[in-house]
């Protein structure tokens, strides 16, 4: 008796381990499918994102820039449709602070509404985000992102110090 309690313990320990085994490797499976598509999907993102910022280096090079035609330029990409999670798109230039005040005035002539302010206030050059873009125009226009310095902010610094350096286009998040 005491050799058949034995017998169908190791039996049971055996089939545990082998059954945790299995299920152990098909969990794993599992994730690794799962991540293996995030992944994929993520890459898709990514460049899509990417194909949206050298069409508008594209855009640059063609036109000058305005409010308007930035929105219409947006929109025709279908952008916000087309990447979905995207919900802003901004249009930055560098401004030289001899021209500051000029530059501003310029924006707030072509869109009185939104009282545009370079800020934070700094002495040397500065890339300003002139225009934006997001699924609720009426939104964009009161986005206090406007007029945001963006060498100000160290991660998005670095991000064009580095499309300086190697001629890339990084994106940063909001």
């Amino acid at each position: 008796c005491l050799v058949m309690i034995i017998g169908v313990g190791l039996l049971t320990a055996v089939a545990y381990v082998r059954s945790r085994h299995h299920l152990s490797s098909q969990t794993n499976h599992i994730f690794r499918e799962a991540t293996d598509s995030y992944a994929a999907r993520l890459v898709d993102s990514v460049e899509g994102y990417g194909d949206l910022m050298y069409a508008t280096k594209g855009l640059h090079s063609t036109t000058a820039i305005t409010g308007p035609v930035w929105s219409d330029f947006i929109r025709g990409q279908y952008a916000f449709d087309r990447y979905p999670g995207l919900q802003v798109v901004g249009y930055a230039r560098l401004v030289d602070p001899a021209g500051k005040a000029s530059h501003t005035a310029q924006i707030r002539k072509e869109s009185p509404e939104r009282n545009f302010t370079i800020h934070p206030a700094a002495s040397g050059k500065q890339i300003v985000l002139d225009y934006i873009d997001q699924p609720n125009a009426e939104a964009a226009k009161r986005n206090p992102a406007l007029g945001f310095d963006l060498l100000s902010e160290p991660v998005r610094k670095s991000a064009i110090e580095q499309a300086e350096t190697t001629g890339s286009i990084p994106a940063t998040g909001p």
